[in-house]
Formats: structure tokens, sequence, C-alpha cells
């Protein structure tokens, strides 16, 4: 999960994720208080964070 977007430069090379086969998710338009909502039920174990 892509859970924020760099202020910067960003690159992904296709070659390393062609090997590893990745599923790609991500989020945008989501506020600061939503993602202070939602560390905090992860670090509260009201979420359980799943790694695919």
């Amino acid at each position: 999960m892509i859970a924020g977007v760099c202020m910067g430069l960003d690159a992904i090379r296709p070659s390393l994720a062609v090997h590893k086969e990745p599923g790609l998710r991500s989020a945008a338009g989501y506020t600061p208080l939503e993602f202070r909502d939602a560390l905090h039920a992860l670090a509260d174990g009201v979420l359980e964070a799943e790694i695919y």
C-alpha cells in the first residue's frame, strides 16, 4: 500500500518489479487526521495490518 506521495522525483524499476510480481495499491485524498486515526487504530490493535 502506498499511503503517501513523494514531494520529489520518485522512480520504479520495472525490471525488479517483473521478477517480484508485486501487487501495487495506492490511496489518495486522505487528510492528515485520517492517517493519524488509522495509525492509532493499528497501534491499539483495532485494525490488523496484512502484508501481501
